[in-house]
């Protein structure tokens, strides 16, 4: 019979599953090696802090090989933006904290991130882009920074359990079916810059029960409040151009 002695540092890199992780990465384009020089499989790790600067090889084992994470801390990365589709149904994650000197939420971000009730969005956030949020149906409500103008087309749509949210008042722009399907939400103060109300907006959100259309909205884009079962009472402003097709249908 042949025995072999293996060493315990083999021993140990065999057999080490570290569930949570907190690396910094100082060389852009080492974040695998790192990671693996901590635990076995990429699958281990839940709950991870990551700070440094990324390129994209370390995006890519973030986003498709890094996919049981539940909490991600990403604070402190020096990076202002990250890929679309970073975390594209990543159904594990339940909370995560955003680089702070971060503008923009890409596109398709976040899309149906079924568990993600929870994030801590970054101080100067600009713009939330097309789909970033889409169906993240744990998310129950939403406060956003005051330095955020732009909601893009279908940024929040789909997010049904969100009761409420806090827009910022310097908000100048939000796209299509943003609030599309949002069956929990109860009320809205729609921001002074927001001068159209754009199509399919508030789409099935039967919860509302009232709504004010300020002043400042000139037009009601078609479908803006259609299917809204239980919208009894509606307050409209004088200055107001166009209703289209179907608004409130």
């Amino acid at each position: 019979m042949l025995l072999l002695s293996l060493p315990m540092s083999v021993l140990a890199q065999a057999t080490d599953h570290k569930e949570t992780l907190n690396i910094h990465v100082t060389t852009p384009g080492t974040l695998g090696d790192l990671v693996l020089a901590q635990t076995e499989n990429f699958s281990d790790v839940k709950y991870f802090t990551l700070s440094g600067r990324l390129n994209d090889d370390d995006f890519y084992t973030l986003s498709n090989r890094m996919t049981s994470i539940v909490t991600l801390d990403i604070g402190n990365l020096d990076n202002e933006t990250m890929p679309e589709k970073s975390f594209y149904e990543h159904d594990a994650l339940t909370s995560i904290v955003l680089p702070k000197k971060m503008l923009v939420i890409s596109k398709d971000m976040f899309f149906r991130c079924d568990n993600l009730s929870n994030i801590t969005f970054p101080p100067n956030l600009r713009k939330i882009d097309r789909s970033a949020f889409n169906d993240c149906i744990a998310l129950t409500s939403l406060v956003l920074p005051e330095t955020v103008d732009t909601l893009e087309d279908y940024s929040l749509q789909g997010c049904k359990n969100v009761t409420s949210i806090k827009l910022p008042a310097r908000m100048k722009h939000w796209g299509d079916e943003v609030f599309y399907g949002w069956e929990k939400l109860t009320s809205i103060t729609i921001p002074e810059g927001i001068t159209e109300i754009r199509h399919y907006t508030f789409y099935s959100c039967n919860a509302l029960t009232s709504i004010v259309v300020p002043s400042w909205v000139t037009v009601i884009g078609d479908h803006a409040f259609h299917y809204c079962r239980n919208l009894k009472n509606v307050s409209l402003p004088e200055g107001l151009i166009d209703i289209e097709g179907e608004a409130f249908s």
